[in-house]
């Protein structure tokens, strides 16, 4: 295996550890907010699927009073049935401007696509409303078979039709967009984890480069502690004597315990002296 040098031992990318970073952060923070918009979401739906509820169910019980007023089961007043009716059309104008009561807040829809069936719906109650009244005069007067009593079948079915519709098509959309937000929470969780992984990743790195860092810096401070001190040399051949006893000469010695090299050459005045006629 070849030692590590400080050319071998690359540099920590800052640079990249931090683009990574900001963009964990960044698809934290999106992943934080699809939560928060799904949550959102869900709870509009679900209180205007709860509304729609209401309304068909003052419907039902409007219907439910007059015919039992009609056949004789129930005393009232035509103002008991449009008290049922009136309570459906303000549940109906709430889901277009808002509205409180007792129950709590109704925040509006702010989706476009859904107030023609709204307004659909609104339409239908206020046909029954103004048939209310007629189908009364005309039961005193006519009995049940009357031209009032089927135009109030008629706008009865077409109320219920429309809420049908607008109910189902609140649930479509409900389900269509939360489809959409799970499939997306899913690619960001996704994008997510591989994002930390590359975090992971250059930490792991990152320590791994020091830790050899730090063994080669170790090596080499071990080999200068190695030529620190006295060292015994021969004051005649200049042999230095090694720990285990052994006298060995300079270069060899210098050699072992260190990253240094010898080259051999002759310089001038040695020159001179064993060589005098040589220049």
């Amino acid at each position: 295996m070849k030692p590590e040098t400080s050319d071998t031992v690359k540099r920590f990318p800052v640079e990249r550890f931090l683009m990574v970073l900001a963009a964990v952060a960044f698809l934290t923070g999106a992943l934080a907010y699809s939560f928060r918009v799904d949550d959102r979401l869900r709870k509009e739906h679900v209180a205007l699927l709860e509304v729609v509820l209401e309304i068909r169910l003052e419907a039902t019980i409007a219907n439910l009073f007059l015919e039992e007023m009609l056949v004789g089961n129930r005393s009232g007043k035509t103002e008991d049935v449009m008290h049922h009716l009136d309570k459906a059309a303000w549940y109906a104008a709430a889901m277009q401007v808002g509205g409180i009561n007792p129950d709590g807040i109704i925040i509006p829809s702010a989706d476009p696509a859904i107030r023609p069936d709204i307004a659909e719906v609104m339409a239908q109650l206020d046909a029954l409303r103004a048939l209310v009244a007629q189908r009364f005069a005309s039961f005193e007067r006519d009995g049940i078979d009357t031209s009032e009593n089927q135009a109030y079948r008629v706008a009865l079915a077409g109320f219920a039709g429309a809420s049908d519709r607008f109910q189902h098509k609140l649930r479509y959309q409900f389900e269509r967009e939360q489809w959409l937000f799970r499939f997306f929470q899913i690619i960001l969780g996704f994008v997510l984890g591989v994002a930390a992984t590359l975090c992971g990743w250059f930490f792991y790195r990152y320590e791994r480069q020091r830790d050899a860092y730090l063994a080669l810096l170790k090596a080499r401070l071990c080999r200068i502690k190695r030529l620190r001190g006295i060292l015994p040399i021969c004051c005649s051949c200049k042999r230095i004597r090694a720990a285990d006893g052994c006298w060995k000469p300079v270069e060899n010695y210098i050699r072992q315990h260190s990253e240094a090299d010898f080259s051999h050459s002759i310089c001038p005045a040695c020159a001179e002296k064993l060589y005098p006629g040589l220049r």
